[in-house]
């Protein structure tokens, strides 16, 4: 299932939670600015919060304030990747070469081999 909506609009609703919360793992991206980056976490941890198993996406100008973050909020173990910044306004190719070096540390969270 795939569903997207603007993270820097604040916070996913009670009904993307919910829908979130039908699958197996969340892949929350993308922090690629500061409150982009400050949703994801928050996003995270509350479905962390449900028993949801979560991995954030953050480029990596974002990834340090992400753990902060999380772990200001007790969540020190939350999994976070980084991705080479910027990510917003380039085209798929240019994301795709950016977001291929994390492929196999999702694998191995994922435990796929």
């Amino acid at each position: 299932m795939y569903y997207s909506k603007k993270a820097c609009r604040g916070p996913a609703t009670m009904d993307q939670l919910k829908m979130a919360s039908e699958g197996e793992v969340a892949l929350i991206a993308l922090g690629d600015c500061g409150s982009c980056s400050s949703w994801v976490i928050l996003d995270a941890i509350r479905l962390e919060n449900k028993g949801v198993p979560t991995i954030s996406i953050c480029s990596e100008k974002f990834t340090a304030f992400a753990h902060k973050l999380a772990k200001t909020h007790g969540a020190e173990d939350l999994r976070i990747l980084s991705v080479k910044h910027p990510i917003a306004g380039l085209s798929n190719n240019e994301i795709q070469t950016k977001t291929l070096p994390i492929i196999p540390s999702l694998k191995y969270i994922l435990q796929i081999p």
